[in-house]
This record gives C-alpha cells, sequence and structure tokens, in this order.
C-alpha cells in the first residue's frame, strides 16, 4: 500500500531533505504548475487525519470502497493528549511504516496488506479491550478499507510503552558484560572453566535469569489470556482440542523440513565459513541419527489446546520496561498468508520460539566478543551453553508454573518435554535454512541448536523442562 501526496516545490524540498526516500517523481498539476508526487505518509495533514479517522470512528468514502476507523476503548482518551502533537516517522527498520505521535502514540501502516482482519490488530484489540491483559501496548484503534463486502487493514495505532529497548538488544548488552567478567573469572582462575555452572554463577548471570523467569511468567499470562475471557464466544478465539492426527501431520512435517535442511546443509558445505565447517561435518554424519530422534510423533497422555498465539515470539518482540517486559507485534510470520497466521496452534509454538531466541542471543554476542579474540570462542562455548541452559531453565520453570491448571498445554513435565522438543525441532529447521541461504556466517547457531536437541533427546529430556 503506497498512499500518495502531492506536494508544492517547497513542502518537497523539506521532505527531501530529511526523507529522500518519500519522494516518487515530479509532476505537473492542472494549473500548470510544478510539484512533486511524495509518499503520503509523509504529508503532515494525512497523519493527522488518520489517527483521528481512527480514534473517532471516522470514515472518508474513496473513489472505490471506503477507509473508516475503529476506535478502542482508550481512544477517546488519548485523543485528548494528542491534540498539538507533531507527528514524526520512526527512524527504525522495518517492513512496515511507523508513525510517532511524540510520546502518546504509534500508527503502524501496514504495507502489504491482505484480505481479512490483520491479527496484530484482532489479538491486540482482544488483549486490551476485551481480556484486559496490561502487558501489551494498549490498542488505540485501526484504519480499515473495506471494499465489495471484504475488510482490509492498512493500520492501526497503539499507546507507546516507555521502555529500556527490545529485549534482544538488552539482553546482548546483558551478555556482552556476562562473557567480559566470565573471561576475566577464567583468566584468574582456570579451574573454573571446567566448572561451567559455578562460573556462571560467578560472571553474574542472576539479572538475566531474573528477567527470563519474568518473560517466562509474562509468556504464560499470554497464553491463558487467549484461551479464556469474554470474547470466547467469538469462534476465532474460542480453544479447540489438539488430536493425535494433528500431531502426527506435524511431526511428518518436521521430518521432512529436517531431511531438506540437512540436505541444504551438505549441498552447501562447501560455501561455509571456516569455522563451521567441523560441527557440520559432524552434524551430516549423524543425519540417520537426527531423522530416527524425529521419527514418530510423541504421544503424550495429554496433548493441551489450540488457541490463538503469537505466531513470531521472539526477544526483538519484547520490550523490556523497568524490571518487567511488555508483548509487541502479534502480526505473525511475515512470510506466512494472512490465513496461516490466524490459524491455531499449540501454545508450545512460541515457547519453542523464545527458547531459541535465548540460544540465538547467546551466540550472537559470543561471536561478538569473540571477533576481537578469536581463540576466546572455543574457551567460552561451554560458558555460554550453561548461561543458555540456566536462562532457559527459569524461563520454562517459571511459564510452567503459571501455567499449571489451565489444560493448554501438557501438564506433566514429560509430556510437556517431549511437545515442546517437537517445536524446537520445527524451529531449528527453519532456522538452518535461513542462515543457510541469507547469512552463512550464522549457521553454527542452529547447527548448534541441532546437536544440543541430539543430546537431550538421548539423555531423555528437555533442559529446563521442570
Amino acid at each position: 500500500m503506497v498512499p500518495l501526496s502531492i506536494e508544492d516545490l517547497a513542502a518537497a524540498k523539506v521532505i527531501a531533505e530529511k526523507h529522500p526516500e518519500a519522494i516518487v517523481t515530479t509532476v505537473v498539476t492542472e494549473d500548470g504548475d510544478m510539484a512533486t508526487l511524495c509518499d503520503g505518509t509523509y504529508n503532515r495533514a494525512m497523519q493527522a487525519a488518520w489517527l483521528e479517522m481512527l480514534t473517532g470512528d471516522g470514515g472518508v468514502d474513496l473513489q472505490r470502497g471506503k477507509l473508516r476507523g475503529v476506535a478502542g476503548k482508550i481512544a477517546a482518551e488519548l485523543r485528548d493528549e494528542i491534540v498539538n502533537v507533531e507527528p514524526q516517522h520512526s527512524s527504525a527498520e522495518q517492513s512496515n511504516t511507523s508513525i510517532l505521535y511524540g510520546d502518546k502514540a504509534i500508527l503502524k501502516v501496514f504495507r502489504r496488506p491482505e484480505a481479512g482482519l490483520n491479527p496484530d490488530v484482532e489479538i491486540g484489540r482482544f488483549l486490551s479491550d476485551e481480556a484486559g491483559f496490561d502487558r501489551v501496548a494498549p490498542f488505540v484503534g485501526s484504519l480499515q478499507y473495506v471494499r465489495d463486502g471484504v475488510e482490509i487493514t492498512v493500520a492501526m495505532a497503539q499507546r507507546l510503552v516507555k521502555n529500556e529497548g527490545d529485549g534482544w538488544t538488552w539482553m546482548l548488552e546483558e551478555l556482552d558484560r556476562f562473557y567480559e567478567t566470565a573471561a576475566i573469572e577464567g583468566s584468574l582462575r582456570r579451574d573454573l572453566i571446567a566448572q561451567t555452572a559455578a562460573l556462571v554463577t560467578r560472571a553474574n548471570a542472576v539479572v538475566a535469569r531474573d528477567a527470563a523467569a519474568i518473560l517466562g511468567q509474562r509468556t504464560a499470562e499470554l497464553h491463558v489470556a487467549l484461551s479464556t475471557g469474554p470474547a470466547l464466544s467469538d469462534e476465532a478465539f474460542l480453544p479447540e482440542p489438539m488430536t493425535q492426527e494433528s500431531l502426527a501431520e506435524l511431526s511428518k512435517k518436521i521430518t521432512e523440513d529436517s531431511a531438506r535442511a540437512i540436505g541444504a546443509l551438505r549441498a552447501n558445505l562447501s560455501h561455509l565459513p571456516d569455522e563451521s565447517i567441523e560441527e557440520a561435518g559432524l552434524l551430516l554424519s549423524r543425519r540417520a541419527v537426527l531423522m530416527q530422534q524425529i521419527g514418530p510423533a510423541p504421544k503424550p497422555s495429554k496433548i493441551g489446546m489450540r488457541t490463538r498465539v503469537h505466531g513470531d515470539y521472539h526477544l526483538g518482540q519484547v520490550l523490556r520496561t523497568k524490571a518487567d517486559f511488555v508483548i509487541l507485534d502479534f502480526e505473525g510470520e511475515p512470510a506466512r498468508s494472512l490465513a496461516e497466521r490466524r490459524e491455531k496452534e499449540s501454545p508450545l509454538k512460541d515457547v519453542a520460539g523464545m527458547v531459541r531466541s535465548f540460544s540465538y542471543a547467546a551466540y550472537a554476542s559470543l561471536m561478538h566478543y569473540s571477533s576481537r579474540r578469536p581463540e576466546d570462542f572455543a574457551r567460552l562455548q561451554p560458558i555460554a551453553d550453561e548461561w543458555q541452559k540456566q536462562i532457559v531453565q527459569a524461563f520454562l520453570h517459571a511459564y510452567r508454573q503459571r501455567v499449571a491448571g489451565h489444560e493448554i498445554v501438557p501438564e506433566s513435565e514429560a509430556d510437556f518435554s517431549a511437545l515442546l522438543r517437537l517445536f524446537l525441532w520445527q524451529k531449528v529447521n527453519y532456522e538452518l535454512l535461513y542462515e543457510l541461504n541469507n547469512r552463512p556466517a550464522w549457521v553454527r547457531i542452529p547447527m548448534a541448536g541441532m546437536l544440543d536437541l541430539m543430546r537431550q533427546q538421548s539423555e531423555g529430556g528437555t533442559d529446563g523442562g521442570s
């Protein structure tokens, strides 16, 4: 979606100085004057009109169809706060376009809208206005384009939440300090290098571990909120039993994806960075064991439910707020269709996404840290693995405590671990293919994840499942 505006040359010059990417082309007006065709999201009148429309249930007729605003519960309250606020484009890199209204609100413009209700709007409004879940950015309103009975979400607004940055950036900063301390401790007391659990504790991973526990609790509360509340008369949010048949189908697809990912690894072996060759060779040599371990679907006595979920859950989708977190962006995986992103799934898909995000943080930070001292990578890798293990344990323990009794995930430790492991395989398969195609320098992260899953399964558990 590309809204357009015609600006006179003076106004266009001001826009071009700060945002040259907003300029489309030069045009001649009906009066014969020269003007500039611009990306309309930079037009102040349009920025103000859109927010006014969605906070007041307003609308405007277009040549084909209608653009109408749908206001949330806090829309009127926020509208009074932003009367004299000057909108500004967000500088953050993203596939959508975000417009900030001071420190009060953010308007997200969906650049690739699809027919139907966007899950970011649907779930955001449900959590804010129906479930009363306060660990999300409060829903303000949305803009819907309606034509021939088909509704398309083109924009949504939320109240801005004061924060210390996203969870990914915050965790990387914590890890950078952690590795610095761990390296010093290890050089002073080399006997501790073998005692990784003790060293992780001495290197002060407590802050990150406590944060992971809080995030586990908030994740569980999110899943409980999405499976309960007054809107459960709406079939879009009504939980459904997860069947053995659907589990077997999922397991079959994951097995096929694993074969595809390992095949791609073999095909790209000659293109991998030198430091990844050894792990790649080990993984390829254990291909038969890997495929056997994924094998048939686990058959827990109680599988849990299929509910609405976040769908693309990782550290970049949460904001750090003092000693807590706020969860963002329920749009789902961008590569999937809107209908697929609205499908119900096991909440453990989200849990697996966050567990893998912890692993990515541990290894991405270690690779960055050791880029200055390459010899430190192998020395600190056991420390990174232990950090990850402790963080995941804290996250999963808090999650299971908070979700207990709600029956949306398996109650027993064995059943929970077996089902979680399946979703971890699903995630790591995707990661390996993604890194091979887009970021070969990071391919060692999903490979380490695969080898770790194989180790855990051989030992009969998932780290942190208790």
